[in-house]
């Protein structure tokens, strides 16, 4: 719990320092969090103790959970208003479905698959979890090419909201 809260704010606070360099810091933050989910997940599975493993998981929780607020941050970047809250509720159908649904239930049968072999129980979902790493050069390479046009296309919100006939009012200059 600790590790996935503070993840998830730190990932907000980092992307905000981040954003005085550059526009797509969100993006960075993702890719940080998929890069260091990796080797800390391996850390996990291939310690010799309880509490390397327990901290390892910390860790893993900690970086894995770092994008969640920046995707939604992101998402009202890039939308015009009355689309954010329709995209909002797509995002976290998709992570459900995806994430915390299929991708349980593939390790699961992965790890099955591999006891059903000969290998036994503990090495197998081990493996299982291994082979989940393989969706992460995967992530990487969609928040690569999401973040090359972020700028443009989150610059062009408000001509956006505009040609779709909402009523835009822009702050004046200095406030």
């Amino acid at each position: 719990v600790i590790g996935g809260l503070t993840g998830t704010v730190m990932g907000g606070v980092i992307a905000d320092r981040l954003r005085r360099f550059s526009e797509r810091s969100g993006f960075f933050v993702m890719m940080a969090s998929t890069v260091l989910m990796g080797p800390s997940l391996l850390v996990v599975l291939m310690a010799e103790s309880y509490h390397f493993a327990v901290a390892g998981f910390a860790f893993y929780i900690f970086f894995a959970s770092m994008w969640y607020g920046v995707v939604l941050s992101l998402l009202s970047e890039l939308l015009v208003p009355r689309m954010r809250a329709t995209a909002t509720a797509f995002y976290l159908i998709a992570i459900t479905f995806t994430g915390f649904a299929l991708g349980p239930y593939t390790v699961g049968l992965s790890s099955d698959l591999l006891q059903a072999g000969g290998t036994n129980a503990g090495e197998a979902l081990s493996s299982g979890l291994m082979m989940s790493l393989v969706a992460l050069p995967f992530a990487l390479f969609f928040i690569y090419f999401a973040s090359r046009n972020f700028v443009n296309e989150s610059s062009s919100v408000v001509e956006r909201a505009i040609a779709l006939g909402e009523e835009v009012e822009l702050a004046p200059v200095g406030i």
